[in-house]
C-alpha cells in the first residue's frame, strides 16, 4: 500500500512538474509580448511628442500676421529655400483656415449637400476631374452650392484647392453653376 501512494505521489509530483514547465512557457510569451509593448508604447509617445511641436508649431505660423505677399513673393523677397520652408507651413494653416471657414458657411451662405446629390462638376468650364474631386472632398457637390459663392467663399475655395487666385471669377463658375442649376430645375 505504500508503493501505491508513493506511485501516485511520484504521479502528481511528475504532472506538477509538467504544468510548472507550461507556465514557465506562457510567462516566456507573457515577457516577451510585454516587451513588445512596451516597446510599441515607447514609440507611440515619441510620434505623440513629435505630433505636439508640429501642432504647436503649426499654431505659431496661424497667428502669425498675414503680409498679404504671396508664398512665391515671400520666398524671392528673403532669399530662397529657407524661407520656403516656412511658408508652406504657413500655407497650411492659411488652408486649414480656408478649408474650417468653408465649413462654417454651410447651412448658412451654402446650402448643405450630400454625395447622393452631387452633379457633374466638370460641366463647369475650368473644373476638370481633379479639381472636383477637391471639391468634393470640401463637401461641396452641386451646381446650386457652387452658385452661392460670394467674394469670400471664392478665395476660401482657391486657398482650400490650392487653385490659381483668380481663376474661379475668370471662368466664372458662379455664373456658369446658376445657369446648370437652373437648367436642372427647369428639367425636374
Amino acid at each position: 500500500m505504500l508503493k501505491d501512494k508513493e506511485s501516485v505521489l511520484t504521479a502528481k509530483a511528475s504532472e506538477l512538474d509538467s504544468k510548472a514547465g507550461e507556465l514557465n512557457k506562457v510567462e516566456g510569451v507573457l515577457k516577451d509580448k510585454e516587451s513588445a509593448l512596451t516597446s510599441k508604447a515607447s514609440a507611440l509617445d515619441s510620434r505623440e511628442t513629435e505630433l505636439k511641436k508640429a501642432e504647436k508649431t503649426m499654431h505659431q505660423k496661424a497667428s502669425a500676421p498675414d503680409t498679404g505677399e504671396t508664398d512665391h513673393e515671400k520666398t524671392k523677397s528673403k532669399g530662397g529655400k529657407a524661407q520656403q520652408k516656412t511658408d508652406t507651413g504657413a500655407s497650411q494653416a492659411t488652408k486649414e483656415e480656408a478649408i474650417q471657414a468653408l465649413e462654417d458657411s454651410f447651412g448658412t451662405k451654402v446650402v448643405v449637400a450630400t454625395e447622393a446629390e452631387k452633379d457633374d462638376l466638370k460641366e463647369v468650364k475650368g473644373v476638370g476631374p481633379f479639381i472636383e474631386e477637391k471639391l468634393n472632398k470640401l463637401g461641396i457637390y452641386t451646381f446650386e452650392q457652387v452658385s452661392q459663392f460670394d467674394d469670400q467663399l471664392v478665395e476660401q475655395v482657391t486657398i482650400a484647392i490650392a487653385f490659381f487666385p483668380g481663376r474661379i471669377q475668370r471662368d466664372d463658375w458662379v455664373g456658369q453653376a446658376k445657369k446648370l442649376h437652373q437648367a436642372k430645375l427647369e428639367k425636374a
